[in-house]
């Protein structure tokens, strides 16, 4: 007996979560981003995974690419795709911030 509710694990984070670090992105640095959720067959025993690309407006619909990066996550834990992009986010604000010894120590979760 599985001792999560319902037999699954939760995270506290959702994708809503991701909306003031989006603004906060765009607001400040003029950068878009765009989550890909990557499901693979679970007999092919690779993770599956989010992908984030992290872009500006180039002119004439290009994108210039600021960073793409991505993160596997447990697909039975509720929340781990949301949380696996919010880890990704935090450490790209904080490494436009200049900060990137501090990201490198870790997420803000």
């Amino acid at each position: 007996m599985s001792r999560y509710p319902g037999g699954y694990k939760h995270t506290q984070v959702n994708w809503s979560d991701l909306g003031p670090w989006v603004d906060n992105l765009y607001g400040r640095y003029g950068v878009f981003v765009r989550f890909q959720i990557n499901l693979v067959p679970t007999k092919s025993r690779v993770s599956p995974a989010v992908t984030m690309t992290a872009w500006r407006p180039a002119g004439h619909g290009v994108e210039a690419v600021v960073k793409s990066t991505w993160r596997t996550f447990n697909p039975g834990t509720t929340g781990a795709a949301e949380a696996a992009a919010l880890q990704m986010v935090s450490l790209l604000l904080l490494e436009l911030e200049g900060g990137s010894s501090r990201a490198e120590q870790g997420p803000l979760l």
